[in-house]
């Protein structure tokens, strides 16, 4: 498992969460039980780790692990925010050495200022690391020198009482470590591929001779309603590749996107809360909104760049479907001469590249709209901005007075209830990158939005009844979004 390919991140988003059930009683997939993932990388796991709910199955699945002292064949560093300025100098040669190596390193719980610390010790550039003063912004955040980042949001509540029972935690967190782990044994050190990097035709494929920068954002989503407390989550990845065309003085960010939301475990069907004296059907996707700005750092904040300045190329999907199946395609030609990162580092193609990309999904009973230049909310709008609402069609309804378990006009679509994939993929094009790209960010925002109906009597007498739908949006907390800080191409030749 010590190669990597392209194909990986694909496969991660798809398995990310399996092992979840289907909720208390309701549909949703999930329940298929995988075996425990390991690896067997060299790990050290430096100073004192605490004992939060998801690090002791982190641990146990870290097969060949030792405490403290990094050693020359170690591959995988652990360890907790508050040891990063005890380290001693030969811990922090230690994970300079790992780094350079290619190994993975993951900080506990980090704030963003002792992030920053740890990455000076080993000379990194940070790439989804977010500024909340001293609280921790997420759980575990795991990088190597090859452009590859896992975030792993919040996990638990704030209060004892938040949060599903303990054996719904357990479950999510062994699922949630399996695919993390995964993740740290596919991007440890490995030998580079020598591919030629050209496609069948003879032509260029920058998928092959372009160093992908690659970001995977894992969040958690725990909903707390009257008699019920379930967790699940999802997961965000990109594959960007950028570019720079000489000729024309352009960057290009390829990006290639595959949101996976895990809809089982949300859903109950039907149950009644005697205390609230309500009877309630749900929960299942009503939709789900991906949004991303490129945004340049002018002054002291971000600002979005302008039309004039930016453009997005080839925005896919951008029809509004309905079928079983659907194939998310994108392609695209430079007849340009090139530069970039590559495998051996910088490079450049004087006679232009290709790029092709290809993704099927099945989204039956949605309906996909491309929004492109509108705004999200409170979000800057600009004719750049990659934007798209995946709405379920054909939800049931709650039939008048009915409060069993047919009370609904029929079951809700599977993929509101199922896993669910969707793939966006699109190109920015920056003009004049030197004056206009200096330091850019993509920020970005999922909103994951679920309904449910409920009934209750508002008279014992007449038996009437009172009905209501509830959606809970989880992107209201703030916790559903961030941002990639993304890395340049070199913009000037290598010499021959």
């Amino acid at each position: 498992m010590k190669k990597t390919y392209k194909y990986w991140w694909i496969l991660l988003a798809i398995i990310l969460f399996p092992v979840l059930s289907g909720g208390c009683g309701g549909g949703g997939d999930g329940g298929a039980v995988r075996g425990v993932t390991t690896t067997g990388r060299p790990a050290v796991l430096v100073g004192y780790i605490p004992g939060l709910g998801f690090l002791p199955a982190f641990e146990s699945r870290l097969t060949k692990k030792t405490k403290d002292v990094i050693a020359d064949d170690t591959e995988i560093v652990v360890l907790h925010d508050n040891h990063v300025d005890s380290l001693s100098s030969s811990q922090k040669a230690g994970l300079k050495k790992v780094y350079d190596s290619g190994g993975v390193i993951v900080l506990v719980e980090p704030t963003y200022e002792e992030l920053t610390r740890l990455s000076g010790i080993v000379g990194h550039d940070l790439t989804a690391a977010m500024d909340e003063g001293a609280d921790h912004f997420c759980d575990m955040y795991a990088f190597n020198n090859d452009g590859h980042t896992n975030v792993v949001g919040h996990t638990h509540g704030n209060t004892p009482d938040e949060g599903p029972d303990d054996k719904a935690k357990k479950d999510y967190y062994e699922a949630l470590m399996d695919n993390f782990v995964e993740w740290i044994d596919n991007n440890g050190p490995r030998q580079k591929p020598t591919s030629p990097g050209f496609g069948s035709d003879g032509t260029s494929r920058i998928e092959n001779l372009v160093k992908a920068q690659t970001v995977t954002f894992s969040k958690t989503l725990n909903l707390n309603y009257p008699g019920m407390k379930l967790v699940t989550g999802l997961s965000n990845t990109y594959f960007i590749y950028a570019l720079y065309d000489f000729d024309h003085d352009y960057d290009y960010y390829v990006f290639d996107h595959q949101a996976v939301l895990i809809n089982g475990p949300l859903f109950k069907n039907y149950w009644y809360d005697k205390n609230e004296k309500k009877h309630y059907w749900g929960f299942w996707l009503k939709f789900y909104q991906s949004y991303h700005t490129l945004e340049n750092y002018v002054g002291d904040k971000y600002a979005v760049l302008p039309s004039d300045i930016c453009d997005i190329i080839q925005p896919q999907p951008t029809t509004s479907i309905g079928s079983t199946s659907y194939t998310v395609s994108q392609s695209y030609d430079w007849s340009a001469s090139l530069g970039f990162f590559g495998l051996g580092g910088a490079g450049s193609l004087s006679g232009g590249a290709s790029y092709s990309s290809s993704s099927t999904t099945d989204l039956s009973d949605i309906l996909i709209k491309f929004l492109g230049g509108q705004t999200m909310g409170y979000k800057p709008s600009g004719t750049d901005s990659a934007h798209w609402m995946y709405e379920a069609q054909n939800l049931p309804k709650l039939r008048d007075k009915h409060y069993h378990e047919d009370g609904l006009t029929g079951p809700p679509p599977p993929i509101t209830v199922n896993t669910a994939v969707f793939y966006n993929k699109w190109i920015w094009r920056v003009k004049d990158p030197k004056n206009n790209g200096n330091k850019l960010i993509a920020h970005i925002t999922w909103r994951p939005y679920y309904t449910c109906n409920t009934l209750e009597y508002t008279s014992s007498i007449f038996r009437t009844t009172k009905t209501t739908e509830n959606e809970i949006l989880f992107a209201s907390d703030g916790e559903l979004w961030n941002w990639i800080n993304l890395t340049p191409p070199p913009r000037v030749k290598p010499a021959p």
